[in-house]
């Protein structure tokens, strides 16, 4: 007997939405759940042996295996339950990751899978995922249509960010920039006579300095451009912050140039 297993997996790189957004996705994944449950129940009973108690069992303990579930974790904390008490403790502040996931017990393991991360803080991982694994094809195909629809309306423009090779051109470009706008500020005030290359060097070697520290520390990156992050309803996305960094940096640019002009 021929047996198929079709698997999808989509991945979001940023995402932002409300509480009631998440209290949405965890509804959607739990009822496209419950929905694929009931055809799973429904086949493992009508195929057992009516008449082998041994059978009949197993089919029970395999029914309940069958549970949906939700998991946050902040920090090392964890806690686990049913969707409605889980996002009850949810904290935004804290909070480093959400998985809502079906349970298919371990006789379905390789087979069904139903699952959605929201991950915070990860460094190579996506801000959210959606894994569908099912024999059945459009099941399969509906599951992961409906759920996507829930994150795309929700994506942000700024997930390329978190690529690292965007990483890394971003970070070259912003250094050579301030190094050469530290160069033209400072090279004023420093003393006469010195060699060229501590005119070029000191000052590129500062502002890389400063760049490190406010672009590449993690935890300062991720409150410039968070991968997911969950705000009041009717806010929009907090680009304040985004906004401030560039603001800061054009102007950095501007007075370099100005004071160069100057003297």
């Amino acid at each position: 007997m021929t047996e198929r297993v079709f698997s999808r997996e989509r991945k979001w790189g940023t995402w932002v939405g409300t509480t009631d957004d998440l209290m949405k996705l965890g509804e959607a994944a739990k009822n496209l759940f419950a929905e694929r449950k009931e055809v799973l129940v429904s086949s493992a009973r009508k195929n057992a042996n009516k008449e082998s108690p041994y059978e009949l069992r197993d089919v029970e303990r395999f029914v309940d295996r069958l549970h949906f579930e939700v998991k946050l974790e902040n920090g090392d904390d964890s806690v686990t339950g049913d969707l409605e008490s889980v996002l009850a403790e949810f904290d935004r502040r804290t909070a480093t990751k959400l998985t809502f996931e079906g349970n298919y017990g371990f006789s379905l393991h390789d087979k069904e899978a139903l699952r959605i991360e929201l991950n915070w803080t990860e460094r190579y991982a996506a801000a959210a995922v959606v894994t569908v694994t099912a024999s059945d094809h459009g099941w399969a195909n509906k599951a992961t249509a409906i759920l996507s629809e829930l994150l795309d309306r929700r994506n942000q423009n700024w997930s390329w960010i978190h690529k690292l090779g965007w990483q890394l051109l971003a970070f070259l470009a912003i250094s050579a920039t301030a190094g050469k706008t530290t160069s033209l500020v400072t090279e004023p005030f420093l003393p006469k006579g010195w060699n060229p290359w501590i005119y070029a060097i000191l000052p590129n070697v500062a502002s890389m300095t400063v760049i490190v520290c406010t672009f590449f520390i993690r935890k300062n990156f991720l409150s410039l451009f968070p991968k997911v992050e969950v705000i009041d309803l009717g806010q929009t996305a907090s680009k304040t912050r985004r906004w401030i960094f560039v603001g800061t940096l054009l102007m950095t640019i501007f007075l370099g140039i100005l004071v160069n002009r100057i003297s």
